[in-house]
């Protein structure tokens, strides 16, 4: 018969090799041991972020801050990984925002605020964009401009921290503006309606300067002012707006801005000639133009005699 061992003294206690060792049940408020589930508690308020929110907690469970002082270099259309979200993400499934479904995107909110009348050059437009109601910072906004048959490019404008973007707009003519936010895989995209901006380039004072020189008559290479020829009457009338340009009418032609026929507006130059310019005057609207005809003519108001013509702008 076996004798038992004893239990203290110099021998250890018996215990069987195939016999696993017990580790103590964690203090509470850690985890909870019931019907052979166990859930990780959260401590109060640590709910994990969006990850396309501001504020999203980073890999290591720190919360990133979207404050005045921030130093994040993000990019204006990056998104967070996915895989930072599934990585704080409850053992049941991604985390959903509250009446939000796992596949919705957030609503956005695009306005856009520019003058209705402006000068020629440097026009302000700002921009402000929202997301769920909040505003969205680093959000790439494409201003736009109609083209009569459709929208194209005319400048970026990025949002700050508040969703604001502001800047200003090289328009040398009156045009009609829009904002477009085109979204991400976390936001609907939106757009601004078509605001109209009218653009004064002095067309009232050019033709005002015009008509004060009605009557007087055509001379070859003349420059004013008692006589003109076509080129030297218009660079006569744009200096005394402190235009300069050149004394021939294909020059002129390649130093103003082209126009479409569709978006000439008084005070515009009219380059007659076809391929070959040979004839300059102003623009007048409804078809006309003060121009300096010709030997034996004199300067006046007349109709445009030729369609084959293009329209240029002095800047």
């Amino acid at each position: 018969m076996r004798s038992a061992l004893p239990s203290s003294g110099l021998f250890p206690r018996y215990v069987p090799r195939h016999a696993a060792a017990r580790e103590p049940l964690a203090g509470a408020g850690k985890t909870v041991a019931a019907a052979g589930l166990t859930a990780a508690l959260l401590p109060l308020g640590a709910l994990p972020a969006l990850a396309d929110e501001p504020g999203a907690a980073d890999s290591s469970g720190s919360t990133a801050t979207t404050s005045d002082t921030s130093t994040a270099t993000t990019s204006p259309s990056a998104e967070p990984s996915p895989s930072a979200s599934s990585s704080r993400a409850p053992a049941s499934g991604s985390f959903t925002a509250p009446g939000r479904s796992k596949t919705a995107k957030a609503t956005t909110d695009l306005r856009m605020s520019a003058p209705a009348r402006a000068k020629a050059g440097r026009v302000p437009v700002s921009v402000r964009l929202r997301a769920d109601s909040r505003g969205l910072r680093n959000g790439s906004v494409r201003l736009e401009t109609s083209t009569g048959s459709g929208w194209t490019y005319a400048g970026r404008l990025l949002t700050n921290q508040h969703g604001v973007g502001s800047g200003t707009l090289k328009l040398a003519t009156s045009a009609r503006l829009r904002a477009v936010y085109p979204g991400t895989d976390h936001r609907l995209p939106d757009a601004t309606p078509a605001q109209a901006v009218t653009v004064s380039n002095g067309e009232a004072q050019v033709l005002q300067i015009a008509a004060q020189y009605a009557g007087r008559p055509y001379r070859y290479g003349s420059t004013g002012p008692s006589s003109f020829d076509c080129s030297g009457f218009t660079r006569f009338v744009f200096a005394k707006l402190g235009k300069s340009l050149p004394h021939n009418s294909g020059a002129q032609a390649r130093v103003t801005q082209r126009i479409p026929k569709s978006q000439a507006q008084p005070g515009d130059l009219v380059f007659l000639g076809g391929g070959r310019i040979g004839h300059v005057g102003i623009y007048a609207g409804n078809g006309k133009m003060w121009d300096a005809p010709r030997a034996g003519k004199s300067v006046s108001l007349r109709r445009i005699y030729s369609s084959d013509y293009i329209v240029g702008r002095v800047l």
